[in-house]
């Protein structure tokens, strides 16, 4: 099973929409509005956030949520914006740098993995559960 989770019903419908299209039945769309996500302990083997780890306020919160779900040994991919000017993607100043977010994760639990560029616009990367 694959959980699509979003505070955003919007998102949510054009995932919902896209996954119709595809015929694609495994997947659960999951609303939330906080850093308490509607997901039981240590569910998951793998996370992936994209292009979403910018907007969090309160990252320390999302990461414990994170581990929280993630399974012992599990890995949670990482990918957002390059910290650099670009027309696409938010303002630099709302960008994390790797570094940071290596940082707080390293702090909360987690094993950096890799950590490279993807793309032109984003970086990748990769975490293991401690």
């Amino acid at each position: 099973m694959v959980y699509a989770i979003d505070i955003s019903n919007e998102m949510l419908q054009i995932s919902e929409r896209r996954a119709k299209e595809r015929n694609l039945n495994n997947i659960k769309f999951v609303k939330t509005k906080n850093y308490k996500l509607p997901i039981e302990d240590r569910i998951f083997n793998k996370i992936l956030l994209v292009n979403v780890y910018h907007e969090f306020n309160d990252k320390k919160k999302m990461i414990c949520e994170l581990n929280r779900t993630l399974k012992k040994n599990g890995y949670l991919y990482l990918i957002d914006w390059k910290c650099e000017e670009m027309d696409l993607g938010p303002p630099p100043e709302h960008r994390v740098a790797p570094e940071k977010v290596v940082n707080d994760f390293e702090k909360n639990g987690f094993i950096m993995i890799n950590n490279k560029e993807i793309y032109q616009f984003n970086y990748v990367i990769v975490f293991r559960k401690n």
